[in-house]
């Protein structure tokens, strides 16, 4: 049985000081472009492509296959990205590095999807450059998802997961 006196080597000694709300709502603002990142992507740019790349009879097809691939990458980078940002050490923090450089090159990626002729001769690129961006946003969103058990205290993690949901909702709403 774990010795629950003597702290996880992945938690930090000192608690993290009380966040205020503006503070919370703050900490959750990237689920925000997150959700209208994905939903953009998802609901509107994915269907229309699909049509044109596979036309009305394939695009479900067309989908299906872009989707397989990107979640292929989000099941093994995720996971990865988190554990190891659990216990990278750089001058700048655990998680940081793995957020600007995450989100940096995925909104590369966004910029080539964006240039991306919708035609069947580049559903390759296509697929490369949605796998692209997948991969890169999970660089960014593991390690952001333990910044709540990172800088919350334990008895504000509740609203800050609430802060969390929200953010996510809108920003899929938007």
């Amino acid at each position: 049985m774990a010795d629950l006196t003597t702290p996880s080597p992945n938690v930090p000694s000192v608690l993290p000081r009380q966040l205020n709300t503006f503070h919370q709502a703050a900490l959750s603002f990237y689920w925000f472009g997150n959700g209208v990142h994905w939903a953009a992507i998802l609901v509107f740019l994915l269907p229309h492509q699909a049509t044109l790349i596979g036309g009305d009879e394939r695009k479900g097809t067309t989908a299906g296959l872009i989707l397989l691939f990107t979640a292929l990458i989000s099941m093994v980078v995720a996971p990865f990205f988190g554990a190891f940002s659990d216990r990278l050490r750089t001058p700048f923090g655990r998680r940081r590095p793995w957020l600007i450089v995450g989100s940096l090159v995925n909104a590369l990626g966004l910029v080539a999807l964006a240039f991306i002729a919708a035609v069947p001769e580049n559903f390759g690129l296509f697929i490369a450059a949605f796998m692209w961006i997948s991969f890169w946003n999970n660089v960014a969103t593991a390690p952001y998802s333990a910044l709540i058990p990172d800088v919350v205290p334990p008895n504000q993690r509740g609203s800050a997961s609430g802060w969390f949901g929200i953010m996510s909702v809108l920003g899929n709403a938007v």
